[in-house]
């Protein structure tokens, strides 16, 4: 429970970074894509069915990727919870009440 602080910093660190990544991953897709299938001269409904070809490969990605994040949620186990409080924890109380805390500020 003392490690509460370094624990909340990381999960945050690695969900800002797998975004990041995340957001990379499918724009570099994305432009792969529509730089291979645009034509020299574009006309409209070639640059829509571009864009929809590379969607179609940023959707089918981003599903591998997901089904991967699934499938890793199955193989995790089963830890217990913590059920004792590390004395550091607390907040220490001084001797006075709280009223007294109060007038000070």
């Amino acid at each position: 429970v003392s490690q509460n602080a370094a624990a909340i910093s990381l999960l945050t660190f690695v969900r800002t970074f797998s975004q990041a990544w995340g957001i990379a991953i499918t724009g570099t897709i994305l432009q792969d894509g529509l730089r291979r299938h645009l034509p020299l001269s574009p006309m409209k409904m070639q640059v829509q069915q571009a864009f929809q070809d590379s969607l179609n490969l940023v959707w089918i990605v981003m599903e591998a990727a997901s089904a991967v994040g699934l499938l890793s949620f199955f193989a995790m186990r089963d830890l217990p919870l913590q059920n004792t409080t590390d004395k550091k924890w607390g907040i220490s109380e001084s001797k006075r009440g709280p009223n007294e805390d109060a007038e000070k500020v």
